[in-house]
C-alpha cells in the first residue's frame, strides 16, 4: 500500500519537471502604461500623443516602497496618414512594450472633431485592449502641453480629471463627464445633440511654495449634432444646460437684487419636460422645469416668496440664454429634434426628408419654472 502511494506521488511529480517556466513573462514594472491619448490632425496627418504614467505610487501605501518617482509621467508622439499608422509610429520611440488596458480617456482636438473623429472613436472602440468606459474630452489647447500637467496634490496622474472626473463633478461642476459607451450611444440617437467636456489647463487657480502651478480644468462644452462638430460653448453661455439635463448633484444659483448678491441657493435636484406642439405644421416647444434646493447663504433679509420668484426668473433666463447661444452656432442645443422623434416618429421622418428641423427664437414657445426651497439651514425664512 505504501509502495502504491509512493508510485502515485512519483507519477504526479514527474510531469511537472517537464513543464516550462514563464521565461518570456514581462515584469509589470517593465511595461509602459498608456493612461490618456490625445489625437490631433495637422497638415493632412494624424498626431497621437500618449501619456505614459508610473503606477508605483497609485496605491497610496506609505513607508518602505519603491525609490521610483511615483508622480512620473511622460508623453510620446506618433504621426501618420491614418490613425493606425500614427499609433504604430509610437513604438519605435519606446524602449518597452506599451500596454493599453489601463487607458482612461481620449482627448479630441478641434481639428480632429472637424475632420473625422468617428474614425478615431471607431479605432479605440474596436481595439481589444481598450475598455468601453473611457472618458471623452475635447480641447482647443496644445495636446503635448496639456498631457504633461500633473495633479496639484495627488501623487499620480491617474487621479487627475483625465482619470477620475466624477468626484469633482459630484461636488459641483457644471459639465457632466461622458464615457465612450454613452458617447457612442448618444451620437447614434436620431436627432440628439451630444455634449461633452472641453478640457484645458491654466495657471491662475493654484499656487504652491514655488509660485503659480498649472492645473487642468473643464467648464466649457463641445457640441456635436448629426456627428458634426458645431462648436464650443463657454461656461456663462451654457448655464441653462443643467436644468434641462437634470440635476442630481449640488449646483449654486446666486440671487441678485438691484445688481447686488443677496442670497445663494443650492439646487440639489432638477427635472425637466420638453413638450412639442404643432402650429400650422410647424413644431414649437414648451419647457417645464422643477427645481428643489435650499438657501445656504442669506446676505440680505428677504422673504421666501420673493426668493423663489427671483430664482425662478434666473433659471428661466439661463435656459433662454443657452438656447439662443445654441442658435448662434446653428445647434439644437436642447435636442428638440430628438424629443420630436420620440413623440411622433412619423412626422419627424417627414420633417427630416424635407430638410430637418429648423429652429428659430420662436421655436421655444414658453419656459415654466417652479422652485421649491426646502429649508434655509437652521434659520427660517419669512414667508411673505
Amino acid at each position: 500500500m505504501r509502495r502504491l502511494n509512493i508510485l502515485k506521488i512519483s507519477l504526479s511529480v514527474i510531469p511537472m519537471l517537464f513543464l516550462s517556466a514563464c521565461w518570456n513573462a514581462t515584469s509589470i514594472e517593465h511595461i509602459y502604461y498608456a493612461h490618456t491619448v490625445g489625437v490631433d490632425f495637422q497638415d493632412g496627418k494624424y498626431i497621437v500623443y500618449a501619456q505614459m504614467v508610473n503606477f508605483t505610487g497609485s496605491t497610496g501605501q506609505g513607508g518602505g516602497g519603491s525609490n521610483e518617482n511615483p508622480s512620473a509621467l511622460a508623453v510620446v508622439a506618433g504621426k501618420g496618414e491614418t490613425l493606425t499608422e500614427a499609433i504604430h509610429d509610437l513604438y519605435p520611440a519606446t524602449q518597452r512594450k506599451i500596454f493599453w488596458g489601463h487607458l482612461s480617456s481620449i482627448i479630441f482636438s478641434q481639428q480632429v472633431l472637424k475632420k473625422n473623429f468617428i474614425n478615431v472613436l471607431d479605432k479605440f472602440n474596436r481595439f481589444h485592449q481598450t475598455r468601453p468606459t473611457l472618458w471623452i474630452y475635447a480641447t482647443d489647447m496644445p495636446l503635448d502641453q496639456l498631457l504633461t500637467i500633473k495633479p496639484i496634490i495627488e501623487p499620480n496622474a491617474i487621479f487627475s480629471f483625465l482619470g477620475e472626473p466624477w468626484e469633482s463633478y459630484e461636488q459641483s461642476i457644471l459639465i457632466r463627464p461622458v464615457r465612450m459607451n454613452r458617447f457612442i450611444a448618444s451620437i447614434n440617437e436620431p436627432g440628439k445633440t451630444t455634449l461633452f467636456p472641453v478640457i484645458r489647463f491654466g495657471n491662475n487657480r493654484w499656487k504652491n511654495l514655488e509660485g503659480q502651478v498649472e492645473n487642468l480644468l473643464f467648464n466649457d462644452v463641445a457640441v456635436l449634432e448629426n456627428k458634426q462638430f458645431k462648436g464650443i460653448l463657454l461656461e456663462n453661455q451654457l448655464l441653462g444646460i443643467r436644468w434641462i439635463q437634470g440635476v442630481n448633484v449640488r449646483t449654486p444659483v446666486i440671487v441678485h437684487h438691484e445688481g447686488e448678491a443677496v442670497a445663494t441657493f443650492i439646487a440639489t435636484k432638477a427635472n425637466s419636460k420638453i413638450l412639442p406642439k404643432w402650429n400650422n405644421g410647424i413644431p414649437t416647444f414648451d419647457i417645464q422645469v422643477r427645481v428643489d434646493g435650499y438657501i445656504i447663504e442669506l446676505i440680505e433679509e428677504e422673504t421666501k416668496n420673493v426668493l423663489q420668484k427671483q430664482i425662478e426668473e434666473k433659471v428661466k433666463k439661463q435656459i433662454e440664454t443657452t438656447y439662443l447661444e445654441g442658435l448662434k452656432i446653428k445647434s439644437d442645443i436642447f435636442s428638440f429634434s430628438h424629443i420630436l422623434y420620440k413623440d411622433n416618429p412619423k412626422k419627424w421622418k417627414q420633417l427630416s426628408e424635407e430638410g430637418g428641423l429648423t429652429l428659430t427664437e420662436e421655436s421655444l414657445s414658453s419656459i415654466s419654472v417652479i422652485v421649491h426651497i426646502e429649508h434655509a439651514g437652521s434659520e427660517k425664512l419669512l414667508l411673505q
